[in-house]
């Protein structure tokens, strides 16, 4: 049942324009940066800091791309993680659920993957637009190093994926807790700014920029202190995650349960006669 409700998450995103839209766009901002990088513009360039030194083939200016890009995909991240359990109370369609025979695991597994499958679809169009980018002919031939396979999915296995896998969790486990999406946007507000205040903590004292870096859920740590950071703030996303399972959540879906399908039924036929019951008394135009 896991699996047919993960793919039917999967057809319902892949019919959404947003989903497209999205691919698009950070398909271009791909491109765009690694044009910019290369000196394909003569006003605008980026150098990561190095004076232009890097080639736009490394893996240090690649992992800066897209790590960099991807972060500010986190509104739709937090767009997409709520949605999976929200579009079902928004649309008064939740109650149904408790009529079939679908686990409270089944149900939140299925579409907390989904929602991350699709996040993984979109994000991996920053590397697309980067690798189509270094095959331009504007690009500063001097800027252009040999092509390596791995540089353009280094980025993903070491900041990208870990990151969206916690934010994922965060958001998602604050819809289903509270059946608003609000919380969730207010969150991947609050993340920003941590972002950002953790990264002037960087600027300070070897000891505080330790700290910092691990502080820090969303990749500005060093290479020698990433695998620490991404096992923190990993488990404190499956922390959250996991306590959907938790029996305390069982006030929110108070009738799920298998043995109890009788009074999901009787709930669903409540919903449906006062569905029913408002199409009948809607003013005719």
């Amino acid at each position: 049942m896991l699996a047919n409700i993960f793919l039917f998450e999967i057809q319902q995103r892949l019919r959404r324009l947003s989903t497209y839209v999205y691919f698009v766009v950070f398909f271009a901002l791909g491109l765009l940066f690694v044009l910019m990088s290369g000196g394909a513009f003569a006003n605008a360039s980026v150098d990561f800091g190095t004076g232009g030194k890097v080639l736009i083939t490394s893996p240090y200016a690649l992992n800066g791309v897209i790590t960099f890009i991807c972060f500010f995909g986190i509104v739709i991240t937090a767009a997409i993680a709520g949605q999976a359990t929200y579009q079902d109370i928004d649309s008064n369609s939740a109650v149904f659920f408790y009529t079939a025979p679908i686990t409270k695991f089944d149900y939140l597994g299925g579409r907390f993957l989904a929602a991350f499958a699709i996040q993984v679809l979109i994000f991996s169009s920053v590397g697309l637009g980067a690798w189509i980018g270094t095959l331009t002919p504007w690009l500063d031939k001097t800027r252009v190093g040999p092509q390596m396979v791995g540089a353009y999915f280094q980025p993903y296995f070491i900041n990208v994926l870990p990151n969206l896998l916690f934010l994922t969790a965060i958001f998602f486990a604050l819809s289903t807790l509270s059946r608003k999406m609000l919380p969730v946007y207010v969150a991947s507000v609050l993340v920003l700014i941590g972002y950002f205040t953790v990264g002037q903590l960087n600027n300070t004292t070897l000891t505080a920029s330790v700290r910092a870096a691990l502080a820090d859920p969303l990749g500005g740590a060093p290479p020698r202190l990433s695998l620490a950071r991404e096992g923190v703030w990993l488990g404190h996303g499956m922390a959250v995650d996991g306590a959907i399972g938790s029996p305390q959540v069982a006030r929110l879906h108070p009738r799920w349960s298998p043995r109890r399908g009788r009074h999901g039924r009787r709930a669903a036929t409540r919903a449906l006669s006062a569905y029913r019951h408002r199409r009948h008394r809607r003013p005719a135009h």
